[in-house]
Order: structure tokens, then C-alpha cells, then sequence
């Protein structure tokens, strides 16, 4: 797993971890751009999902 979101391999399939936003520098801020602040509002969206939670990744299904 790297250090600002990546892949996790699990028995029921991959799953991409989303980064948390980093604005340490450039280099980091770019790569976070798609951070968990910015994927969980959609995700409120999808049917089930919890009132008070996180997007933290997805498995693309």
C-alpha cells in the first residue's frame, strides 16, 4: 500500500484506497487532488450508505 492511497489486496477482490488531502507541498497536493473530501459527497448518494461516514476507497464494481 503506498504512503497516500493506493491498492489493497483482499480476498474479495482490490480495493483503491483514496489519499488524505496533504498540502505539505506541490508534489503532495497533486497527488491527494482526489482526496477522501472529495469522493465521500457522491458516495452519500449510493443506496445503504451510512449517514455519518467516510468514502475512504472503492473497488470499482
Amino acid at each position: 500500500m503506498q504512503r497516500e492511497g493506493g491498492p489493497v489486496y483482499a480476498e474479495q477482490g482490490v480495493f483503491n484506497l483514496y489519499p488524505i488531502f496533504v498540502t505539505t507541498d506541490w508534489k503532495r497536493l497533486a497527488r491527494t487532488r482526489n482526496d477522501i473530501v472529495h469522493k465521500t459527497p457522491p458516495a452519500c448518494a449510493w443506496p445503504d450508505f451510512p449517514a455519518h461516514a467516510l468514502a475512504i476507497g472503492d473497488n470499482r464494481a
